[in-house]
C-alpha cells in the first residue's frame, strides 16, 4: 500500500473506523441494509435506497423521492444526526457523526444538474462551510470518472480533484491506498448495465490529508460476489483518524 508520508498519530488515542459507500441500485432500505451488514460498517452511506422503515442502527435519510435516497448509517458506538439539506444542491448532504472519533460525512449521489460535474462543484460551493469546518470526509457515488475526462477531452474530474485537495485538503482514499492513477483504476465500482465488460470507477471516500497515516487499507467489491444486489459494489475503508 503505498500512503503519502504524513505526522505520526499518537497510538495511545487509536480507534479504527470502517467506511463504506455502496449505490445499491434501488430496493428497500432494510434489505439492501442487511446485505451490506457483512461489510461490518462503522459508518456506511447508501445510494438509491429507500427510505427506512425500522431500523436498530442510528440513521439519516436524505431525498425528496421516498424510494430513491441517501442513507446514513452509523453503527454504535457511532451516531449520526442529519443537518438540514439546503438549497442549491441535489446530489449532496451533511450529517454529524459523533462516538470516539467525530467528524462532518457530506454523502454524495451526483444528479444531473444539469451534468454530474456541475452538480459535484455546486455542492462543493452549498458546502464549502460545511467541508472547511472539519473534519469532514466527502463520500459516496460521484458520477465522475478521470477515465471520461481522457475520453471525452475534459478535464471534470481532475479538477474535481484538485479543488477537493487544495481547497478542503481531502484526499482519494483509494488513490492513496493503491498509488494507481486517477483514469487507470484497476478496481472499478460500477459495471455499465450490469456488464462486467463495462467497467468504471465512479464512487470514492476522500478524507482529510491529516488521516493519511492511518489509512489501513482501501477494498472494492468484486463483480462476482455482489452481481445480484446493484450495479455498483462498495468501497470499503479502514482507517485510523489521529486523535
Amino acid at each position: 500500500m503505498h500512503v503519502p508520508p504524513c505526522s505520526p498519530i499518537d497510538s495511545t488515542k487509536e480507534h479504527r473506523i470502517r467506511l463504506v459507500t455502496w449505490n445499491c441500485c434501488r430496493g428497500t432500505f432494510d434489505s439492501k441494509w442487511q446485505r451490506l451488514l457483512g461489510l461490518q460498517p462503522d459508518l456506511a452511506v447508501l445510494q438509491e435506497c429507500a427510505t427506512p422503515t425500522a431500523t436498530a442502527s442510528s440513521t439519516a435519510w436524505f431525498g425528496s423521492n421516498p424510494k430513491q435516497g441517501i442513507a446514513v448509517v452509523a453503527q454504535p458506538p457511532f451516531h449520526v444526526s442529519a443537518e438540514p439539506a439546503r438549497e442549491g444542491s441535489r446530489s449532496m448532504f451533511a450529517a454529524r457523526v459523533k462516538g470516539p472519533v467525530s467528524f462532518t460525512v457530506v454523502a454524495v449521489w451526483a444528479q444531473l444538474e444539469p451534468t454530474y460535474s456541475e452538480a459535484l462543484r455546486r455542492g462543493l460551493t452549498v458546502y464549502r462551510d460545511v467541508l472547511l469546518a472539519g473534519p469532514s470526509i466527502l463520500i459516496g457515488d460521484l458520477n465522475s470518472s478521470a477515465a471520461w475526462d481522457d475520453r471525452h477531452g475534459r478535464n471534470d474530474h481532475r479538477e474535481l480533484d484538485v479543488a477537493l485537495h487544495e481547497e478542503f485538503g481531502l484526499v482519494s482514499a483509494y488513490h492513496m491506498a493503491t498509488g494507481e492513477p486517477a483514469g487507470l483504476e484497476s478496481r472499478p465500482t460500477h459495471f455499465w448495465r450490469w456488464h462486467e465488460a463495462g467497467p468504471f470507477h465512479l464512487d470514492y471516500c476522500y478524507l482529510p490529508e491529516r488521516w493519511c497515516a492511518g489509512l489501513k487499507s482501501v477494498t472494492v467489491g468484486t463483480f462476482e460476489a455482489w452481481a445480484g444486489a446493484s450495479d455498483h459494489r462498495p468501497v470499503v475503508v479502514d482507517v485510523t483518524p489521529p486523535g
